[in-house]
Parts: structure tokens; C-alpha cells; sequence
């Protein structure tokens, strides 16, 4: 937990500063807990940034495929399953939190057909994150 504890901090100094700079920042992060999203929608808030949450509601057996077939660290079964239940009970306070919009995904072929474009935010609106 100490090294995770350090990673998340060290993600903190690099968000905050990438922010500072008017630069699209992404978190590539589970944040089932409420406490780490804060977390991040705080440092957006203090940056006058909207933030986005895109989530992999996906189905149990295809994030179970997924975790064994990584070749750099498969994650137990179990922890996936967690993860899953405790990401699905968030996904009912997303909208609640803070965020300007939150998308969510529930197949691989909403994944496949799902694009990311950056566009320069105009005055007003929140659903555009800009450079």
C-alpha cells in the first residue's frame, strides 16, 4: 500500500502541475473511492478546469480475460470482482460529485466506437477540455 500511497501523491504533484500549465490532463485510474475522486476533482475545481469521468462498466468475464491475458501484472480474480462491484455502486454518486459530464461504457463495442476529441473550450462551456 506505501508504494501506491507514494505513486498517488506523486500523480498528484504531476496533475496539478500539467494543470497549472492549461495542458489535457488524463488519470488512467480505477478511483473506486469516493476519496480519490475527490481528490481529483478538487485539483480540477483549484485549476478552473472541468473534469470528465469515463467508466469501463464492462462485463465481469471480459475484465477477468483482460487482467489474465496482461503480460506486465495480472490482477486476482477477486480484486477484479471487487473493483467492478465497487466501481458499479460509484457510478450511482458520479453525476453527484462534481464532474461537468460522465460517460459510461458497458461493451467492448462501446469502447470500439468511442473517440476522444480535444477541442479548445469556449466560454461557458463545460464539456470541452482545452490546451
Amino acid at each position: 500500500m506505501e508504494a501506491s500511497r507514494e505513486a498517488f501523491e506523486i500523480l498528484g504533484v504531476i496533475a496539478a502541475a500539467r494543470l497549472r500549465l492549461r495542458r489535457t490532463t488524463v488519470i488512467d485510474a480505477t478511483n473506486v473511492q469516493r476519496e480519490a475522486r475527490q481528490q481529483l476533482l478538487d485539483l480540477a475545481r483549484d485549476s478552473d478546469v472541468p473534469a470528465t469521468a469515463i467508466v469501463f462498466d464492462l462485463p465481469e468475464d471480459v475484465l477477468l480475460q483482460r487482467s489474465s491475458a496482461r503480460a506486465d501484472r495480472r490482477v486476482p480474480a477477486h480484486v477484479v470482482t471487487s473493483q467492478q462491484y465497487r466501481a458499479r455502486r460509484a457510478l450511482r454518486d458520479l453525476p453527484l460529485e462534481g464532474f461537468a459530464s460522465v460517460h459510461v461504457l458497458h461493451t467492448v463495442e462501446d469502447v470500439d466506437a468511442t473517440t476522444i476529441e480535444r477541442r479548445a473550450a469556449s466560454p461557458g462551456d463545460s464539456s470541452a477540455l482545452g490546451d
